[in-house]
């Protein structure tokens, strides 16, 4: 539903006016919405089981990266991935208590190469994202370590669930993990949807893109909410 091209242009046409703005912060949307992002947090812990291998892509200072760790226990791997180093430093202060958490200060994109990332003047701010035109942060970081879901798939093993939360580059990371998608060992994938900042990447129709690899992949998809993808194998 979320992902109607009909719908997603709604959406931009009511950004672009402020109409959307006031709406989500009208009583009623948040009455409605009230603790949207814990069921996309409730669906991710209730898809873990320990021992398993889970890819936190977009992990920032590791909030969510810990809280897999726990679910996973000593069994299991979690892999960090989070390309600007003062987020990462922050990811890997978790490690001498979970030794089974492992920290990759890289990104994930479509290809290897280089990647630009716009960073504020918090190092370790949420919202540091991969350059969408000139920079509007307060510095821009140049990352030469780029993998690939794939790539990373394959030097590390294959994760059983996937979690991407990449400030508006969440189909660029899809692209990248075709072969890791099909493979029947990821059971779950978790993806956080920047519909603005899809769009400001000249990406309108990509969350439509995003659930049709996916549901190719061989996923049922669905929207925990407003901007959350639960995929579960079938």
């Amino acid at each position: 539903m979320y992902s109607n091209p009909k719908l997603i242009s709604l959406r931009n046409a009511l950004r672009r006016v402020g109409i959307l703005r006031a709406i989500q912060t009208s009583p009623l949307y948040r009455m409605i919405n009230q603790g949207y992002e814990s069921r996309f947090d409730a669906a991710m812990m209730d898809s873990l089981e320990p021992g398993q291998c889970v890819f936190d892509i977009g992990a920032n200072v590791g909030y969510y990266t810990k809280k897999f760790a726990d679910r996973v226990g000593p069994t299991g791997s979690v892999h960090a991935f989070e390309p600007v180093p003062a987020s990462a430093a922050m990811i890997s202060e978790l490690v001498p208590t979970r030794p089974w958490i492992y920290v990759h200060q890289c990104a994930i994109a479509d290809e290897p190469g280089e990647l630009v990332m716009e960073v504020g003047a918090d190092s370790t701010s949420p919202t540091n994202k991969v350059m969408i035109g000139k920079a509007e942060a307060a510095e821009a970081v140049l990352i030469t370590s780029v993998e690939t879901i794939d790539s990373m798939a394959t030097k590390v093993g294959l994760p059983a669930a996937i979690k991407i939360d990449v400030e508006g580059y969440e189909l660029h990371v899809i692209k990248g993990g075709c072969m890791t998608l099909t493979d029947p060992a990821l059971r779950h994938v978790f993806v956080e949807v920047h519909f603005s900042l899809l769009e400001r990447r000249g990406l309108p129709n990509a969350p439509a893109e995003i659930q049709r690899h996916l549901i190719e992949s061989g996923f049922q998809v669905v929207f925990t909410d407003f901007s959350h993808i639960h995929a579960h194998r079938v």
